[in-house]
């Protein structure tokens, strides 16, 4: 069985983060700082795992360093964990956006049918007296389209406030 050994760990240190290993420590043992980075590894078999070392520079009688001791731990579920949270807070903050947009949508489709049925009661009464006087018949013509534009988006603002509309939410467990 092959020993696992210091240069099979540096070897194992992800390529985008060695640089800053390798700085790590060699700050603690230069300065006799306490260590404590993290820094992912890549197994043979391809995997990354997120490794989380702390330790110190033990020292001889001249204060100089003889090795490093300390402790390294596995934290990759804990860094899933962060990232899974990250992503949730994210979406439910798109979700608070979306929601506070169906809110703008609705007041903004409210505001609108106000001066469009104004303008709808205008134009049905222009057409009654049109009737009951028909002296030109592209005024007739005039009234109708105008209506007909009216009545478009009132099926516009109908659609947009379906949309906008709150429906069921789906529940989902989530692990974390």
């Amino acid at each position: 069985e092959d020993a696992f050994t210091y240069e099979d760990m540096i070897e194992a240190v992800h390529p985008e983060d060695r640089r800053r290993h390798h700085e790590a420590i060699a700050r603690t043992t230069s300065s006799h700082n306490d260590l404590d980075i993290e820094y992912r590894i890549v197994w043979p078999d391809g995997s990354e795992r997120w490794i989380e070392m702390r330790g110190r520079a033990v020292l001889d009688i001249n204060s100089m360093p003889t090795r490093l001791t300390g402790v390294s731990l596995d934290i990759t579920g804990r860094k899933q964990a962060k990232e899974r949270q990250e992503r949730l807070q994210s979406e439910l903050a798109h979700v608070g956006r979306l929601n506070e947009m169906g809110q703008m949508v609705s007041a903004f489709a409210h505001e609108l049918n106000q001066p469009l049925a104004a303008a709808n009661n205008y134009l049905r009464a222009a057409t009654r007296y049109h009737d009951a006087d028909a002296a030109s018949p592209k005024v007739g013509e005039l009234i109708a389209k105008a209506d007909a534009q009216i009545v478009r988006v009132a099926d516009i603002i109908k659609r947009i406030r379906s949309f906008a509309a709150k429906s069921a939410a789906t529940e989902t467990t989530e692990e974390v």
